[in-house]
């Protein structure tokens, strides 16, 4: 069974890095043929280098990933995960493939990669709320029971807790 299922991992971590270097390569060429068709046509503008920049630097960004995952097929990892820093990754993958390939249309589409740290912010910000006192909403009557209960419970155990270790001070001496 573990056979059978190695072999398919195989197959799908195959399929899933051929689709990603299809798409890495895609949206290059394609970038790179508008580029060079704008400076050819003369309409380059005052920005066009910072646009160049970026794609320089999205291009690297691609390349290491596609790397990244060429060497964890090799070692026979799942890269069809979609949780934890993998499905991260995959976010970085897919938004530099599509700012890459649409930024010759505008370079207005390089502000898509503002969308990671505004989530990662967004993200944050959420998570400190929810630690915050200030925006905890009032308990009900039953949950004020079961909270005075659990406290309760929580008193008798460190009661029972302390009268053993008396015990076994006693004891000891």
């Amino acid at each position: 069974m573990s056979n059978h299922a190695e072999k398919v991992l195989k197959a799908n971590n195959k399929k899933r890095l051929q689709i990603i270097i299809c798409a890495c390569l895609f949206s290059t060429i394609l970038g790179l043929f508008f580029r060079i068709l704008f400076i050819v046509r003369k309409k380059a503008t005052i920005g066009f280098w910072s646009d160049w920049l970026w794609f320089i630097l999205t291009s690297v960004l691609l390349f290491f990933i596609t790397k990244m995952f060429m060497g964890m097929v090799k070692r026979d990892e799942d890269i069809c995960m979609s949780s934890g820093i993998l499905g991260y990754v995959y976010d970085i993958l897919i938004l530099s493939v599509i700012s890459q390939g649409l930024a010759w249309i505008s370079p207005k589409f390089w502000l898509i990669y503002v969308s990671i740290p505004s989530y990662g912010l967004y993200y944050l910000f959420k998570s400190q709320m929810a630690k915050s006192d200030e925006y905890t909403k009032p308990l009900t009557e039953q949950e004020k029971k079961m909270q005075e209960k659990m406290q309760q419970k929580a008193d008798r155990q460190q009661q029972r807790r302390e009268n053993r270790r008396n015990k076994v001070k006693v004891i000891r001496r």
